[in-house]
Parts: structure tokens; sequence; C-alpha cells
């Protein structure tokens, strides 16, 4: 795939706030069914860069809240075209 993400990561260490920033280039995308519960996915976006890597995974719900927010604000998106393609 390789297109560019930024991360941007703040979080407490030993009592203070550090801030980290890295960037990059989305490698997969993995969506997991759960065997169990079919409507419960995951999503897995990982990422390398040089000297950094990654995994964002997000839950069925946190798909959903982003899609609603991305279809509700597509106009602010002009040159973003989808494509879909049939296996």
């Amino acid at each position: 795939m390789s297109e560019c993400m930024n991360i941007k990561l703040k979080k407490m260490h030993e009592g203070r706030i550090v801030r980290m920033e890295g960037y990059g280039d989305i490698e997969d995308v993995v969506i997991n069914e759960n065997l169990l519960d079919p409507k419960e996915i995951s999503v897995s976006l990982f990422f390398r860069r040089e000297n950094s890597s990654g995994i964002l995974e997000l839950t069925s719900k946190e798909v959903e809240i982003l899609n609603k927010e991305i279809v509700s604000n597509m106009h602010l998106f002009k040159n973003v075209s989808v494509l879909k393609f049939k296996k």
C-alpha cells in the first residue's frame, strides 16, 4: 500500500507526560472477524518506517464512529475517490 501515516502519542511516564511523534508507511490492513460473534470485527493497521513500527488496532465500534465522521464530512475531501475491486 505505502501511504504515510502520522502518529502522535501522549502518555504518562514516571509521573510526567511524554509526547512522541512519528510517521510510517501503512504496510498492511487486516480485518479480523470473531468466529463466535461475526458482528464483532477489529481492524489492524500495520505501519513501518526506518526506526519505528507499530500496529493500530480499532474495534468495530471505533470503526463505526470513524466511518460516520468521515461520511458526514466527505465534502471536505474534494480530491478523494474510492475504488472498489472485485476479487
